[in-house]
């Protein structure tokens, strides 16, 4: 009498089970996309995305941005060997050095020991630096020894971000289907996997936006369902991911409000039973993950990780972002001084106050706009959601060029719907495209690199290094060195090679030009296309 194990095995005689044959295989796989809505042409686009991202996980170690790669797999492996909980108490004399593999210009690799003091103690929440520690985990178990913009760092880190590049192609395939239709999931699927912007940001420079995303989309997606309690869930999940998801409760709150009701006295009830459904998972899940990160190190890492990090950190107009201060970064580029300092005036009020009060102005135009055109529609909710999103990229300061694409997996379910966002896609493609490259093709020459933060600390710290190891005698008889004073000496040197500088910026300037102008332009044609 034959076992319940042998009748598992296949009729054939062959030694592997029925449900593992080919035929089987096959067939699972067709029952899973076609369960996606992928048929046959998506399967293909489904390969074309995976060669993009190896093609692109080849070529990140020589060509993407090294600096944030480095960043978060050493607050990873700091996590490591300190324990994950005790991340943001440390201080950074107690973080061990690490060695990176730095490209020069030639395309030779060179070995260099990161120490602790460059990068500074993690200010990304506690899931970013999990994240960042199960790959620091897989890191050391495939090196031993870790070396930081190696192939094999690059590789795990581009496998990993593959994954959410996946699942937000599905979540925005999913969220078009909700909108306009089941039928356009797959072309909001295709098009999400394909755009070249989401595998530069995450597989190319290994940065945690797409997960953060996938967490956004969800949210907004289980409001569309009326699911407020699993959607707060899910926004408290992605709060812990990064600061930035403040930013999505404006849309939560004009969606609960705009919702269809009898009366006015209802609109406001349900609003707040909404709210209140919202938030309190929110909390809880928010509260509930992090309170061991505040048992172990207090609550340091909430004024790091959102205070400092949202309202402090990146003093800066702009950070490579193709926006309104991009022009004004062109308009004073050459000039011998920090003219990305966003604590500086025009007629006497700041450049980061006028970004704030133009970033709150074009909240209340869009919600005015939305308001008019959509009501409660589910429609309006994507439309608002990619304006808002494209917002905070076009008119605040210290923006980041990577920024932009948080507006990108809702203008792509627009472009899906309404074919007249087109023109809009194919523009933000390119604008994207180029902001997450731009340390390739601007070079070593820059908007602003004229003058430096960076030329001013790095001189001072040689002159202070210099003072102190000279003898006492000698230190007596010569002035300390202060910042105002390197200031002065640096912006003087910067005079001298002004002509220069701006000759070399010639080559890219046209460029930037018209990459600021596509940027901008495309934003008000959106902004034309819903009024």
């Amino acid at each position: 009498m034959r076992s319940l194990k042998t009748d598992r095995w296949s009729e054939t005689g062959s030694c592997s089970p029925s449900w593992y044959s080919q035929d089987v295989r096959k067939r699972i796989l067709s029952e899973v996309l076609n369960g996606f809505g992928l048929g046959n042409l998506n399967r293909t686009i489904l390969v074309a995305g995976l060669i993009i991202r190896i093609f692109l996980i080849v070529f990140s170690s020589r060509f993407a941005f090294v600096g944030d790669h480095v960043a978060n797999f050493l607050w990873g492996m700091w996590a490591g060997s300190s324990g994950v909980l005790n991340v943001y108490c440390l201080k950074e004399r107690e973080f061990p050095a690490v060695e990176a593999e730095i490209p020069g210009q030639d395309g030779q690799r060179s070995k260099l020991t990161i120490q602790a003091r460059w990068i500074g103690k993690p200010n990304h929440p506690p899931l970013a630096v999990s994240l960042y520690w199960v790959q620091a985990w897989l890191l050391k178990g495939v090196m031993g020894r870790p070396v930081l913009n190696s192939r094999e760092s690059r590789w795990i880190a581009g496998l990993t971000h593959t994954l959410f590049d996946f699942l937000l192609s599905i979540a925005v395939g999913a969220l078009a289907a909700r909108v306009f239709g089941q039928e356009y999931f797959g072309g909001a699927f295709s098009l999400t996997w394909l755009f070249f912007p989401f595998p530069l940001n995450s597989v190319f420079w290994g940065q945690i936006d797409v997960p953060f995303l996938v967490f956004v989309v969800v949210t907004i997606l289980c409001l569309m369902r009326d699911r407020w309690k699993f959607s707060g869930f899910i926004w408290g999940l992605s709060l812990l991911f990064k600061p930035q998801a403040i930013l999505v409760v404006p849309i939560i709150l004009f969606y609960a409000f705009s919702l269809p009701t009898d009366s006015l006295e209802n609109r406001y009830r349900n609003f707040l039973f909404r709210c209140f459904s919202f938030v309190l998972p929110a909390v809880c899940i928010f509260v509930g993950i992090s309170l061991p990160w505040s048992i172990f190190g207090g609550l340091g890492w909430v004024k790091t990780c959102y205070l400092d990090n949202i309202l402090h950190a990146y003093p800066f107009t702009t950070l490579k972002a193709f926006n309104i201060w991009y022009i004004d970064a062109l308009r004073l580029d050459g000039i011998p001084g920090l003219i990305f300092d966003s604590r500086s005036t025009i007629f006497g009020i700041s450049k980061d106050s006028i970004g704030r009060s133009l970033l709150i102005l074009s909240l209340l135009g869009i919600i005015a706009v939305v308001w008019r055109r959509y009501r409660g529609a589910l429609e309006g909710m994507v439309v608002f959601a990619a304006l808002w999103f494209w917002s905070i990229f076009i008119w605040p300061t210290r923006v980041h060029e990577r920024y932009i694409i948080y507006c990108l997996p809702f203008v792509i379910v627009m472009a899906i719907g309404r074919k007249r966002w087109l023109p809009v896609v194919v523009a933000l493609f390119i604008v994207a495209s180029a902001e997450h490259t731009w340390n390739i093709w601007m070079g070593e020459f820059p908007a602003g690199s004229l003058v430096t933060n960076e030329m001013i600390v790095d001189r001072y710290r040689e002159k202070m290094n210099d003072y102190l190891g000279s003898p006492k005698e000698r230190r007596a008889s010569k002035p300390k060195p202060t910042i105002a004073k390197v200031r002065v000496e640096v912006l003087a040197e910067a005079e001298n090679r002004r002509e220069q500088y701006l000759e070399k910026r010639r080559r890219v300037g046209a460029i930037e030009i018209g990459l600021t102008g596509i940027s901008i332009g495309a934003y008000f044609y959106a902004l034309l296309l819903v009024i």
